[in-house]
């Protein structure tokens, strides 16, 4: 048989693999109505009291069942090498929950400190089906047999410092500045979550750069998610490209990250309604005294 004829019967080989069906869903974007217990000082002001809560999962001993690997063989297992113990995901393995006005477990990692690939779902490895139903393990091309992405977003700390205004916490900003960055968040949020893949992926990726452009100003993390989602992408790309599902895989990163970005920006508007309204109250604590 020539070479030409065993190259045409690879390519056509290629076209009739496929990666196994996705049996993922999109993740529900968790709900931000959490709320900061308040006092009134000496002075009539209105202060937040000292956060103080002990995570529930671990019971505050940091470590708990690693998420990464639970219920398969991971040996690999980035997350916790083996050993089926990792660090709390919840607390971001410090014992106690983070003080939302300040920090949030990372949305991008779920706390996890990594990112799964968009291949191999985080295994290092993935199955090949063929035209006549049989199946095949192969060594992730994509994460390069790693299974996972360092987050980038949170630096592997698992997470995320709130918005800051001219550097400042929000809980120091003025009920002015905390308006402003409101209404532009509020805007913004709006467009965020109605954003679809659009037919070619190198598109998506501009248009998604474009949209956060202005935003990653106010929240610096957005910058940091195209860079993983770049990251990302690039990994299904380099092996993924001539598999049957190869599209449906791009759209459903780009539809995971939107979701996770729409968390963190939602979370950060709760904080400034939070912080809003603390500040509204002792502005007009002051004019009173004038």
């Amino acid at each position: 048989m020539s070479s030409k004829v065993l190259i045409l019967l690879s390519a056509a080989l290629c076209l009739c693999l496929g990666l196994a069906p996705l049996q993922q869903t999109l993740e529900k974007i968790p709900a931000t109505d959490f709320t900061r217990e308040t006092e009134v000082d000496a002075a009539g002001l209105k202060q937040f009291k000292a956060f103080e809560a002990k995570c529930p999962n671990c019971e505050g001993q940091k470590e708990a069942t690693c998420l990464g690997c639970e219920g398969r063989e991971l040996p690999n297992c980035s997350e916790c090498k083996g050993t089926k113990r990792a660090p709390c995901r919840m607390c971001a393995g410090k014992g106690a929950l983070p003080d939302p006005l300040l920090q949030v477990v990372c949305m991008y990692c779920r706390g996890s400190s990594w990112y799964d690939c968009a291949l191999c779902a985080g295994q290092g490895f993935f199955t090949e089906t063929s035209a006549e139903g049989g199946s095949v393990d192969k060594p992730c091309g994509g994460c390069k047999k790693v299974g996972r992405y360092v987050c980038t977003v949170c630096e592997g700390g698992r997470l995320l410092d709130t918005q800051r205004i001219r550097k400042k916490p929000l809980m120091e900003a003025t009920a002015a500045e905390l308006r402003e960055a409101r209404e532009k968040l509020t805007a913004f949020e709006k467009e965020l979550a109605v954003f679809e893949p659009l037919e070619r992926a190198a598109k998506t990726s501009k248009a998604l750069e474009a949209l956060v452009a202005k935003p990653s100003k106010l929240v610096p993390q957005l910058a940091d998610m195209l860079l993983l989602l770049e990251e990302v992408q690039k990994g299904l790309s380099r092996a993924g490209a001539n598999y049957t599902n190869f599209g449906e895989r791009q759209n459903f990163q780009f539809l995971t990250f939107r979701d996770r970005s729409v968390h963190l920006v939602r979370h950060n508007l709760r904080v400034i309604e939070l912080c809003l309204e603390r500040a509204e109250f002792n502005e007009n604590v002051a004019k009173t005294k004038k």
